[in-house]
């Protein structure tokens, strides 16, 4: 089963109705080796309590199991919230593997 390691969320403060925020994403298995991600689909779906949405992952380099999405101030419209999302990843052999349920917070704009 693929594992979601997060090394990008690192960000310090987003706030509702920031533009471009790029979640960056490597997948990795359960043992920590990186999934070679040719040919795979990623779908993350976001939920931030009132609203669901899915958003497909731009593949940014296959072998070493990096993909990205890019959030726009549409999507980060409501303040105050906690938003949860999780990753679908599709392999090319048909295999799909979930990730665990991660999170981020999204201040209220002054």
């Amino acid at each position: 089963m693929a594992d979601l390691i997060n090394e990008s969320i690192q960000i310090s403060t987003i706030v509702a109705g920031d533009n471009n925020i790029v979640f960056r994403f490597t997948i990795k298995d359960s043992e920590g080796t990186i999934v070679n991600l040719t040919g795979a689909t990623v779908v993350v779906t976001i939920d931030n309590g009132s609203e669901k949405f899915i958003k497909n992952a731009s593949i940014d380099t296959p072998l070493t199991g990096v993909c990205y999405i890019v959030l726009t101030q549409t999507e980060l419209v409501k303040g105050g919230l906690q938003y949860r999302f999780q990753l679908k990843t599709t392999l090319l052999d048909g295999a799909i593997h979930g990730s665990q349920i991660l999170s981020f917070y999204v201040e209220e704009k002054l």
